[in-house]
């Protein structure tokens, strides 16, 4: 009763009471602050934090100082007040230490591909809202199924214009999506949702149902969190009219996720009818366009629903793209060239950010201006520079002139700017694995399987990073933990076949492949299975039973990727024939299939025809190819296909017996892709045929530290050393490579060539 009595007459109540009003005050004034001034959201937090740190100060104030008439200070309000203010202190910077206090814009100069250099003001990465949207339920009739994915794709190019919103669409991850179970990208269980968000690195997930009634649309949606599942808000549209209903969806959402409310008064909010069409028949049957082509990956149906989309809108630009895509892809230069015309004619109906996408594949595909078609990226990435995939775009593209630094540098802005996007990790090694710095692939790699320790992904990257430098103790160690994750990951075991191709084992690797083949329930695990079963095949010589996997791995590949990769792909392993003597075949079919490739990139798919032109003499016909592809490398900035030229140049001037000329081309073609087995196999032959067999020794063990059982390498050893009269380790060779090809097709060639030298070799003391 004492206490109470004092803290009465000393008035610590009214006083308390007083800083707890004037301090919610505050907290008000910040937040109003932040709404209309466009403060940091930090400032509240801070605010909060100093307020309740400062509370024990002003009790002792109150205590000390409270009562009617003059009072002393004693030594512990000396202390204990000044001790209070420094805690607060070192608490605020504690926990906003790194926090950016600043406002949620900054002001940058950008240049535009003509050069010309303005000011914009563009918000602050940090500030920046991610969100999935999946693909929504549909309550209604069959006939509204294109709204399960339209309504989501409408919802994406409204959120577009807003340069806060990071959106993302099923179709747009639907390679995890299928991984997970779910080719046709819906129908996905909320425990699955909230994974592949997290894995993502989203905080934010959309769901929702859709339903035509007789006179109106009804939409549900909830907000999730991506962190904890929870519904951070939940809401029903309902209107005869589903382009308003998207407009009021886009609307919400940016207020659910707490956009400052001058921000979204300020903000450009053109209707989605306006953006993409009034007619909404011309929306469902464009929606129905993007589909197939980025789930269903059916180009053709694409380009004829998107036929009919321009017909009823011809103003519909994105329509017009889609449009223009799938007929180039397909072949049809002409319609291709029409339509991306229209599209940016009709480009101003856009937000921003996706005039600079079409503006930079226009110059790119169209013009074939790469150096305007990067200038239009750089552009993109400084007026929207929270948006991560303007800077991947810019890393391919610097990936596509051959400078890996450059690219690297993409990446890692990409992930300054949001350090939640953790599969650039992946890219950034991948990237450092292919210009053979090992150490600084594992940096990254380890960086995120020691942040998602139990992501199988994490860790089978890594063991393939120790595969591909012949680290197979440390490969087999990091396949058991992935293993221990997910037990029948695919992947991972497809990786325990490699590793047992590697040591020699080649029955055990075949067996793993068959058992993978029958347990294979996706395309996209087909189509793993079915590449490295072709791939072991050729290593074992067994070329025509590689080529009776190639129609079903071709018709897998056709599911995965568009027709333009797909004959890429198929090219890869026509060429494989002529390891049997059959060059007129490998020939034929490359030929038919350059036909079927549309330009440019048909005179790329040529390149895979000059191992048999070689392979049949027609020298003067290769270089003439060989020229042309050159011409379209140095045309396009496609600088990354420059060592397959040196290459392709290699073999030439092996083929005219310029064993120097053949040295110096596959020594740029090293230089410029450290990481090609084939080539530096080349390398050492023709330093071996040059008589330098130092060089070529080293060149070559160094091949075999990666991979000390393939045939070609310890082939290439044991003629090196017939020649050098170190016949006890040619023999060693050669029995390695005859162990690779025991089942080798008899017109296997160098099957072949091991024999006639283990011939030889054996009437030798």
């Amino acid at each position: 009763m004492d206490l109470l009595k004092n803290m009465h007459e000393r008035r610590m109540p009214q006083y308390i009471s007083a800083y707890c009003i004037g301090g919610f005050g505050l907290v008000r004034f910040v937040e109003f602050l932040e709404g209309r001034m466009q403060f940091s959201p930090h400032w509240v937090n801070l605010t909060v934090i100093a307020l309740l740190c400062l509370l024990p100060a002003v009790a002792l104030l109150a205590w000390s100082q409270g009562r009617p008439g003059k009072d002393h200070w004693g030594r512990l309000e000396k202390i204990a007040i000044p001790a209070n203010l420094v805690l607060t202190i070192v608490t605020l910077l504690f926990v906003f230490h790194g926090k950016d206090l600043g406002g949620i814009t900054t002001t940058v100069a950008v240049a535009d591909e003509n050069g010309q250099v303005s000011e914009r003001v563009v918000p602050k990465s940090a500030f920046c809202k991610r969100v999935i949207l999946y693909a929504f339920d549909n309550a209604g009739p069959a006939d509204q199924d294109w709204l399960r994915f339209g309504l989501p794709l409408m919802l994406d190019f409204d959120l577009s214009q807003d340069p806060f919103i990071d959106g993302r669409q099923t179709s747009e991850m639907i390679g995890a999506v299928r991984n997970a179970g779910y080719p046709e990208g819906v129908d996905i269980p909320r425990a699955l949702q909230r994974k592949l968000a997290r894995e993502s690195h989203f905080p934010f997930f959309l769901t929702g149902i859709v339903q035509r009634t007789e006179n109106s649309y009804v939409i549900e949606t909830e907000l999730h969190g991506s962190d904890n599942g929870r519904v951070l808000a939940k809401h029903e549209f309902q209107g005869p009219d589903i382009s308003a209903l998207v407009d009021e969806l886009s609307l919400q959402l940016r207020r659910d996720l707490d956009l400052p409310a001058s921000h979204i008064d300020e903000q450009v909010d053109v209707a989605v009818a306006e953006i993409l069409s009034e007619d909404i028949d011309a929306i469902s049957i464009f929606s129905r366009a993007a589909i197939e082509a980025s789930v269903h990956n059916r180009w053709d149906v694409a380009s004829e629903l998107s036929r009919e989309a321009v017909k009823l809108d011809p103003t519909f630009a994105m329509a017009q793209f889609i449009l223009s895509t799938s007929c180039s892809l397909l072949g049809g230069a002409e319609e291709s060239t029409t339509a991306i015309n229209a599209a940016m004619a009709n480009l101003y109906r856009l937000p921003e950010r996706l005039q600079l996408q079409i503006k930079a594949i226009y110059y790119l595909n169209a013009e074939q201006d790469a150096d305007k078609g990067m200038a239009v990226v750089e552009m993109w990435t400084q007026l929207y520079p929270h948006d991560t995939d303007a800077l991947i775009l810019m890393a391919y593209l610097y990936l596509l002139r051959n400078d890996r630094s450059a690219s690297i540098a993409a990446y890692e802005t990409a992930l300054d700017i949001n350090p939640h996007r953790y599969e650039l990790l992946h890219e950034i090694g991948n990237l450092h694995q292919e210009l053979g710095e090992f150490s600084k692939a594992e940096e990254y790699l380890r960086q995120y399987a020691e942040r998602f320790p139990t992501s199988i992904q994490s860790w089978s990257k890594l063991a393939d990073l120790y595969l591909d430098f012949g680290e197979l103790t440390l490969a087999t160690e990091t396949l058991e933990r992935a293993l221990l994750i997910e037990p029948q990951h695919i992947a991972t075991r497809l990786s325990l076949a490699d590793i047992a191709a590697k040591e020699g084992k080649f029955a055990k690797a075949n067996d793993i492949l068959a058992q993978l083949r029958s347990e294979a329930k996706t395309t996209q695990s087909l189509f793993d299975v079915l590449d490295q079963q072709m791939s072991l095949c050729n290593l074992q010589g067994q070329i025509i039973r590689s080529q009776s996997f190639l129609d079903e791995f071709v018709d897998c590949a056709q599911e995965l990727y568009n027709p333009i990769e797909v004959n890429v792909i198929h090219a890869v392993h026509l060429r494989c024939s002529c390891d049997i003597g059959r060059p007129e075949e490998s020939l034929a079919a490359l030929e038919n299939l350059v036909e079927s490739t549309a330009p440019p990139v048909d005179r790329m798919v040529a390149y895979f025809k000059f191992s048999p032109l070689i392979d049949l003499n027609r020298l003067d016909e290769t270089e003439v190819g060989i020229d042309d592809t050159e011409e379209l490398v140095e045309q396009l900035k496609i600088e990354i296909w420059r060592p397959r030229i040196a290459d392709a140049r290699g073999q030439l001037a092996v083929a005219r017996s310029d064993y120097a000329s053949a040295e110096e081309q596959f020594r740029s073609a090293v230089d410029l892709n450290p990481t090609s087995p084939r080539t530096q196999r080349w390398l050492g032959r023709v330093l071996r045929l040059q008589g330098k067999f130092d060089e070529a020794e080293e060149v070559l063990n160094q091949l075999l530290r990666i991979d000390p059982n393939n045939g070609k390498t310890n082939l290439e050893l044991a003629q090196l050393y017939s020649e050098t009269d170190k016949l006890t380790k040619a023999r060693e060779h050669l029995r390695i490579a005859l162990h690779a090809w025991q089942d080798a097709d008899p017109e296997f060639i160098p099957a072949i060539e091991a024999r006639e030298m283990q011939s030889i070799l054996g009437s030798l003391p």
